[in-house]
């Protein structure tokens, strides 16, 4: 397979030797073959979709639990002052004249009792109403934090479909076809431009969540339900797990060797069913023995050089070579026109991302 020479026959595409294959499967990428065959009529460009939404980012705040109400205390000296103040008098009247007129106890014992039972009556009015005050305030704060749940539920819903519809998995990416808006949506200007997926995991959730600050003076159930609720929604589960290329120069996948090959494969999928051929080229580099897994990669537009003549896949030292060489000429000629440019923000285009799958090739 010598594949860093020029290739004289081209399709309607302008693609020599191509069809309509956008993607790969980690199996042996077979897919593609499948694709080349049923849709020949390759597009050479297509129009890129912008994100037409965008993530969360107003602030949830929750406010702080109301106090709880603390129990009315019986105030034994109020109830019992007047019943206490009688006996003293009658006590006095007792040491003073030696006896106690019945008409006397006719009329203080009996409002020495009305007294008592009027200021007990007082008291459970007063413990009763406290008792409804608290049962009101929990209420409307158990309501707010239903609000606050049902938020950061919409939150959670909202960025899990954005990422996954902006982030689509393997499966659905094979599932793509010609003319599909999900196809090659991404432009240079996007600030998820050259990012991939790889996997699914848990993530913080997009937008601040302010929790009440936390009080160890007393304990007070609702102040723990708040944490709580916020402690739950801090991460979101089985969320799509993207990188950055754009931020790292080189990035390194370790493990089981069928585990790896796949990972880097499921990349490739990804990569090349987001971006158009025309923002980002692929090369290759990878061992004959492992020729039947990475074979169908020439099938697709993106591992084309500019002039679409040369794929950029090689599989032994000498093609790896020849391809690096030309690679780093890519290099020093962009180095020089980034410093020739009068535009601060150039950004020279396509980009290349390059996998290599076997490090003695190089």
């Amino acid at each position: 397979m010598k594949e860093l020479k020029p290739i004289s026959k081209k399709t309607n595409s302008g693609y020599p030797g191509t069809g309509s294959a956008t993607a790969a499967t980690a199996n042996g990428l077979t897919s593609v073959s499948r694709l080349v065959k049923s849709k020949p009529d390759y597009p050479f460009h297509k129009i890129v979709q912008f994100r037409d939404e965008q993530l969360p980012e107003e602030e949830i705040v929750i406010a702080s639990a109301p106090d709880a109400e603390q129990p009315a205390e019986t105030n034994w000296l109020s109830l019992l002052a007047s019943p206490i103040g009688i006996g003293v008098v009658m006590m006095i009247m007792v040491l003073v004249t030696g006896t106690i007129s019945p008409s006397y106890l006719m009329f203080t014992v009996p409002m020495a009792a009305v007294s008592m039972i009027v200021s007990i009556l007082n008291q459970n009015k007063q413990s009763k109403a406290s008792k409804k005050a608290q049962e009101e305030k929990e209420a409307l704060y158990q309501n707010h934090l239903r609000e606050c749940e049902e938020k950061l539920k919409e939150v959670t819903q909202k960025q899990y479909s954005i990422l996954n519809r902006e982030n689509p998995p393997m499966q659905t990416c094979l599932s793509i076809k010609a003319g599909d808006d999900a196809l090659w949506n991404r432009s240079p200007r996007a600030d998820n431009f050259m990012s991939v997926r790889l996997g699914v995991g848990s993530m913080p959730i997009c937008v601040p969540v302010k929790a009440p600050e936390k009080r160890y003076d007393r304990q007070n159930p609702l102040e723990d339900q708040a944490h709580a609720l916020v402690d739950r929604s801090r991460k979101i589960p089985d969320v799509p797990r993207i990188l950055d290329l754009k931020k790292y120069s080189s990035v390194v996948i370790t493990g089981e060797r069928d585990a790896v090959v796949s990972q880097a494969q499921a990349l490739i999928i990804n990569a090349t069913a987001m971006h158009s051929y025309e923002d980002m080229k692929l090369a290759v580099i990878y061992s004959r023995d492992e020729a039947d897994q990475w074979e169908s990669v020439r099938w697709l537009p993106h591992v084309y050089d500019t002039k679409r003549t040369v794929r950029l896949i090689a599989d032994r030292p000498a093609t790896a070579k020849r391809l690096l060489t030309q690679l780093k000429n890519l290099v020093t000629d962009r180095t020089e026109e980034l410093a020739q440019s009068h535009w601060r923000n150039h950004v020279a285009s396509p980009h290349y991302l390059i996998i290599i799958a076997d490090m003695s090739c190089i």
